[in-house]
């Protein structure tokens, strides 16, 4: 069964003084990261065979400020971007990315965000570890 890694998590790498911890009682552990920084990432080193990405959309609240696109990579592969429909509500524990079946063992995803002063949170991740 998948293992969940929470945002605060010292196995998440975060780029140095991009994200910002925060969160509240609707996501896990009530923590999340966030950045508002294009080019902000995250690395996650991992033993298994799949990884989901979870987190929370924020609300435009009519702003002009713009979409919150991420993009995501396995072993240096090729990047899946996501970019959600914004809603006047927050939208927690939202699947961002999902990686298609890995060989068995040690991989690394990158999360980094695309568009500046989007802001982009991530709340928690879930891996599917070897057997045994």
């Amino acid at each position: 069964s998948f293992v969940l890694v929470d945002d605060a998590d010292v196995r998440l790498k975060y780029s140095k003084g991009d994200w910002t911890p925060s969160g509240n009682s609707n996501e896990y552990n009530s923590t999340t990261h966030g950045t508002y920084n294009a080019g902000a990432t995250m690395s996650f080193v991992f033993n298994g065979t799949m990884v989901k990405v979870y987190g929370t959309i924020i609300s435009k609240d009519g702003s002009n400020a713009p979409d919150p696109i991420s993009t995501y990579t396995v072993d240096g592969g090729g990047s899946t971007t996501f970019a959600p429909v914004t809603l006047p509500q927050v939208q927690y524990r939202q699947l961002h990315f999902h990686s298609a079946d890995l060989q068995p063992g040690e991989h690394t995803l990158v999360m980094e965000s695309v568009a500046p002063d989007a802001g982009i949170w991530l709340d928690y991740l879930l891996y599917l570890p070897l057997a045994g």
